[in-house]
């Protein structure tokens, strides 16, 4: 009896361990084509410009389409994660992701798992281009996935499974927008509708 006492007490603990609620956030902002070239200065991006600051993200980083392996690395490494555990439990992660950035970001997430055995705690997927050109169809590995995308043209997103899908096309056209056009108009609107969430979510 004792022993299966001791055993119930030990799982209980571990489950009440396991779930612990992040504290503390990371928050990662993947950009697409158009911003920052090899030899220009850093050019404008949804994503980058809408990053919230708040006192839970104690870490940052704006990342880029053709973002180096290692510097996902770096950002895993902030978890102390070791034998596909995260040591830090307090600490989470947020990304967002646009355009051309999707498969760097979706790439993210699928480190984040496999080496601290997590999923992203938010993931923003805002008209998700895969390269050269095409929809970009692969979840992010999420707690919770967040797509917003528009049916113009080639350059664009898709509803994902598993996400909530927010197709935006709709407000493309009451401004007249072509397919181009209407890509760019989504990055803006998703990212300015990301960080509302959020912040929403960390107040």
């Amino acid at each position: 009896m004792k022993l299966i006492t001791g055993l119930c007490l030990i799982l209980l603990a571990f489950a009440a361990y396991a779930e612990v609620k992040p504290r503390d956030y990371v928050m990662v902002a993947v950009a697409g084509f158009g911003t920052r070239k090899p030899d220009a200065p850093w050019q404008p991006s949804g994503v980058h410009e809408y990053m919230p600051s708040h006192h839970k993200l104690v870490r940052s980083y704006q990342l880029v389409h053709y973002a180096k392996k290692i510097e996902l690395q770096n950002i895993i490494d902030e978890f102390q994660c070791e034998n596909g555990q995260q040591t830090r439990k307090d600490l989470g992660l947020i990304v967002t992701i646009n355009s051309w950035g999707a498969g760097k970001g979706h790439l993210l997430t699928e480190m984040y798992l496999k080496q601290c055995g997590r999923k992203a705690d938010l993931v923003f997927m805002i008209d998700g281009v895969a390269k050269p050109i095409g929809r970009f169809g692969k979840t992010p590995f999420a707690t919770k996935c967040v797509s917003y995308y528009q049916t113009k043209g080639v350059v664009r997103g898709m509803a994902l499974e598993g996400c909530e899908n927010y197709d935006l096309t709709n407000s493309c056209d009451l401004r007249g927008l072509g397919a181009i056009d209407c890509h760019i108009h989504v990055e803006w609107a998703g990212a300015a509708q990301a960080r509302l969430q959020i912040l929403n979510k960390l107040n």
